[in-house]
């Protein structure tokens, strides 16, 4: 069907100060893969960073509608995939020096 040379990636943040060191950052982003509409996909992403102490802690939700059976990873036999893209809380602790 012909190389995904052309494919693109749009995204849309935002980001919003709710109280003093405490950020609600929101994202959408969509996939358009060229010649194969079934790899494009959307993925969000939901979360909160409060900084704490020197510290940035974060949560976010993030989740894709990737259809699993394109995505997925195997040991390096090929054997035994995990289908990937399933929705998901993600920590995060940042400090900078």
């Amino acid at each position: 069907r012909g190389g995904s040379k052309g494919s693109s990636y749009l995204d849309l943040n935002y980001r919003f100060e709710l109280a003093e060191g405490l950020t609600l950052d929101a994202h959408l982003g969509r996939v358009s893969v060229r010649h194969y509409s079934e790899l494009s996909y959307t993925d969000v992403k939901l979360g909160l960073t409060k900084s704490l102490g020197g510290f940035n802690l974060g949560a976010a939700l993030v989740a894709t509608d990737a259809d699993k059976s394109y995505y997925q990873a195997g040991n390096s036999a090929g054997q035994d995939p995990k289908k990937l893209g399933k929705a998901g809380l993600v920590l995060s602790v940042q400090r900078s020096f």
